[in-house]
């Protein structure tokens, strides 16, 4: 291991050597760590610079300065692979405190002994060396996100690869004919263009796309990580993006609000799946839908059941509202909510479905009977109001992460083991779990 040898630089310009003894300075050098100092009035100029690196050339790898704060004059003071140790004799002394007094001048002398007790004491740099890190990006899910994700990696030059579970790409999207709007004038439904995402995505050389594939392992480090894939492959990327998409909230835990009781008590995804097959009909007996109830927040919100929002929930069922009107301006369509939750350009589509007919009770659904009337605890009129005579009552159920680790105990099953500091809707981000 090289000697070290530590050379003391002091600064006396700035006005340090008007407001403090530099020769004081150096007699704590000299005589307690038995180091000669050197002292320039501009250590900063291109002398002082100078004085330095000879003193480097002719042996000295360590340098301490004792001069302005080490907040600045970085460039001038950087003398790599040399070591630098910097004591604030500028900002944190003179600067802060009396000229020539002796406060002032104990402070600047103890600056120096502790640049020079950390001296002996710091290890030496150890030089970077470049290792070999992987542009390549992971997406794991091929739903609307994870093909945006992987079409705009790609526009940047990125090697791409996508994961899907499933055996096709595009995922809930494609059970939706109609998305929400994603163009001025934000006020209707748009047409489900998820065909030609997942048509650009497929025929993008850049992208390399496995289906009925996922991840079961990862390890490494950003830049770097090994992935192993359910195939049995092990690939090496540098960044992975979690697009796993979501579930809805299990609506069999909702027999509060009728599901499971009526057949025609449904949730906005079995919904959408109706508007999508083109023919929204009762389960019970097979009649068109006239008159139809969004309760929202079904089970969300709800420290027993989901405790926050989806975010999307009362847009969609407003989109699903029109539809039902675009299909047959004769239907009535009543949303009761909490607090309607449309920001920003979703506002228009809020305006859109108040200008189509759409009655908004604000409330809290009380009961939802076998026969489908719902009672409202409307929070406007100040008294329970029912609604009688539905068609169908739809559930607008919140969103759970598929990125949710399930094998996870939860608190009440695990307290033991999670330390009270996990949740159990985040992503687990523990090595070896598999994303689900």
């Amino acid at each position: 291991m090289t000697e070290r040898k530590t050379g003391i630089y002091l600064c006396s310009g700035c006005g340090i050597g008007e407001a403090v003894d530099v020769a004081a300075l150096e007699g704590v050098a000299k005589k307690e760590f038995k180091l000669d100092s050197r002292t320039h009035a501009c250590l900063c100029g291109d002398d002082g610079v100078a004085m330095i690196k000879a003193d480097i050339e002719a042996g000295v790898n360590q340098v301490a300065i004792a001069a302005c704060s080490s907040r600045v004059m970085t460039d001038r003071f950087g003398f790599e692979p040399i070591q630098v140790l910097r004591a604030d004799l500028r900002e944190k002394v003179i600067w802060s405190h009396p000229a020539n007094h002796e406060d002032t001048q104990a402070l600047a002398e103890d600056a120096v002994r502790m640049v020079l007790t950390q001296a002996p004491k710091v290890k030496a740099p150890e030089p970077y060396v470049e290792g070999e890190w992987s542009s390549r990006i992971l997406v794991m899910g091929g739903g609307v996100t994870g093909l945006a994700a992987a079409a705009q990696s790609a526009a940047l030059g990125h090697e791409v690869l996508l994961l899907e579970r499933s055996d096709r790409l595009g995922g809930r999207a494609l059970d939706s004919s109609k998305r929400l709007p994603h163009r001025p004038p934000y006020a209707k439904p748009e047409t489900n263009n998820i065909a030609d995402l997942v048509a650009s995505v497929t025929g993008n050389a850049k992208i390399a796309v496995r289906l009925g594939c996922t991840v079961t392992q990862t390890s490494g480090m950003p830049g770097r990580f090994m992935v192993n894939l359910s195939d049995g492959s092990v690939e090496t990327v540098g960044a992975i993006v979690v697009a796993t998409g979501w579930r809805p909230y299990d609506a069999s835990k909702l027999g509060h609000l009728g599901y499971g009781a009526s057949p025609d008590v449904v949730t906005g995804v079995e919904l959408e799946g109706m508007l999508k097959a083109g023919a929204v009909k009762r389960k019970s007996n097979g009649a068109p839908v006239k008159s139809v109830a969004f309760v929202q927040c079904a089970g969300s919100r709800d420290p027993d059941h989901l405790p926050y929002c989806s975010s999307v929930c009362c847009a969609t069922s407003l989109k699903q509202a029109l539809e039902l009107i675009e299909a047959d301006p004769a239907t009535n369509a009543y949303v009761v909510y909490e607090e309607m939750r449309t920001p920003g350009v979703m506002e228009e589509l809020y305006r859109s479905a108040q200008s189509a007919g759409v009655i908004f009770m604000k409330g809290k659904v009380k009961t939802v009977g076998s026969d489908l009337t719902v009672t409202v605890a409307d929070e406007l009129v100040g008294e329970e109001i029912p609604l009688a005579g539905l068609d169908m009552v739809v559930l607008a159920t919140g969103m759970v992460p598929n990125s949710t680790n399930t094998d996870a105990p939860t608190p009440a099953e695990g307290a033991d083991q999670l330390a009270g500091d996990v949740d159990p809707e985040v992503p687990f981000p523990v090595a070896g779990a598999s994303p689900q």
